[in-house]
């Protein structure tokens, strides 16, 4: 696997793609080994997290933001939307494994993957949790409504969406 993480150049155009085939392709894969190596370790449960079970039911999703064409393009960052795998409640989604390589932060793509996120999640989803422990990461979920939260497991924020 070529890693991102040299100093790279990209134009203007990026693009963010659902993505739905079980296999994952090897940029991607890529773009988890650079998670890992900067230092983010849970991004790289990702891969087995995907074959045992993607994310392609209703209301789920995997987001990647593609720096040009999605076809030879190359991953800056993405975004994972699902059940959550934490509480017994039917109506509750997780955003997680959101990940943005360093070449693509400060571009707006974070925002733009969590926009994906959650007009995929909105028609499916009474409530969506997380967990972060990146500041600059709860702000951003914080603009969109989401409430720092305690005493639940596995989760700093949820975000009520209305739903039923």
């Amino acid at each position: 696997m070529t890693s991102l993480l040299q100093p790279y150049s990209f134009g203007s155009e990026t693009f963010i793609t659902p993505w739905t085939d079980p296999v994952l392709p090897s940029p991607l894969l890529s773009l988890v080994a650079d998670g890992v190596t900067e230092g983010y370790e849970w991004v790289g449960d990702f891969p087995t997290c995907w074959r045992e079970r993607p994310f392609l039911d209703e209301g789920e999703g995997l987001f990647v933001a593609w720096a040009q064409e999605q076809d030879g393009g190359i991953p800056l960052g993405m975004a994972c939307l699902s059940a959550d795998p934490h509480v017994a409640d039917p109506d509750t989604g997780r955003l997680r494994y959101i990940y943005l390589h360093p070449n693509g932060r400060r571009r707006g793509l974070a925002e733009r993957l969590l926009q994906a996120c959650l007009a995929r999640a909105q028609p499916r989803w009474r409530r969506l949790r997380l967990h972060t422990v990146n500041p600059l990461a709860a702000r951003l979920y914080e603009r969109y409504g989401f409430l720092p939260i305690t005493g639940e497991a596995q989760a700093t924020h949820a975000l009520d969406l209305g739903r039923r």
